[in-house]
This record gives structure tokens, C-alpha cells and sequence, in this order.
């Protein structure tokens, strides 16, 4: 499982797409769900979140192996950087 964040940006959802067409069991964090439909397909879970809210974070990382981390934001470190903790206590390699 790689969980996608920004998969429903230019990049992400390509990212989404690509790795669903190449048979990649894939989760994409999106803050709505219901604006996601271009990104539906399958091996493709939704799971909604935001990279600044820990929490939905946490949850999202549970159960992948491995994270595709894009984030676009005026506090681009300090968020990424509180997402990377959070997949080494969850296990993502």
C-alpha cells in the first residue's frame, strides 16, 4: 500500500493513476473525497485528511509500506516534516 498525498493535484493524481494502472494498491489522502472523482479507480482507496491535521495523518499512514509526500503550503518543512515522523512511527519504510 503507498499512501498519495496531493492526489488530486496535477502531480498526485498522476502519481494516482499511474501507480493504479500498474496494478499498485494505492490510498490517496484528500481533504474531500466527493472532488476526488478523477482519481476513483481501481486499487485505489480514499482516505480524507489533511497533512496539517496529525491525526488524519496517523490514520491514513496505518497499513501502508510505503508514502509519496507533496505538499504545496506556506509551512512546507515544518508540516513534511511532522508527516515523515509520523510514517516512521507507523512503519513506512
Amino acid at each position: 500500500m503507498i499512501l498519495v498525498t496531493g492526489a488530486t493535484g496535477t502531480i498526485g493524481s498522476e502519481v494516482v493513476r499511474q501507480l493504479s494502472a500498474a496494478g499498485q494498491k494505492v490510498r490517496a489522502l484528500v481533504r474531500s473525497p466527493e472532488k476526488a472523482d478523477k482519481i476513483k479507480g481501481p486499487n485505489v482507496e480514499l482516505a480524507k485528511g489533511d497533512l496539517t491535521q496529525p491525526e488524519t495523518v496517523r490514520a491514513a499512514l496505518q497499513g501502508a509500506d510505503k508514502l509519496f509526500l507533496l505538499f504545496t503550503g506556506a509551512d512546507l518543512a515544518p508540516v513534511e516534516v511532522k508527516v515523515v515522523e509520523e510514517a516512521k512511527k507507523a512503519g513506512v519504510k
